[in-house]
């Protein structure tokens, strides 16, 4: 739920305020962002069936959660990489 809500909530928000604007260059930084997190939440659909163990699974939410955070935080902009 958190890895959920941490990569749709806000995202959601600035993409919607990013269409609404004239400029194309944050379209552009969104799209980006949603394409590469589509990867991150298939590989947690994935992550979540092979880890069995419970310190793995938290292991994988708390990379998964920075690395959210990661692309969508204004002064690292990691999905325009």
């Amino acid at each position: 739920l958190t890895v959920t809500v941490i990569g749709t909530v806000f995202p959601i928000y600035e993409s919607v305020r990013a269409v609404c604007t004239p400029e194309e260059e944050d379209d552009k930084a969104w799209l980006q962002y949603w394409m590469v997190g589509g990867v991150f939440f298939m590989a947690t659909t994935w992550v979540d069936d092979v880890i069995q163990s419970e310190k793995g699974d938290e292991i994988w939410y708390e990379c998964i959660s920075l690395i959210f955070f990661w692309l969508y935080f204004p002064l690292t902009d990691g999905a325009t990489l």
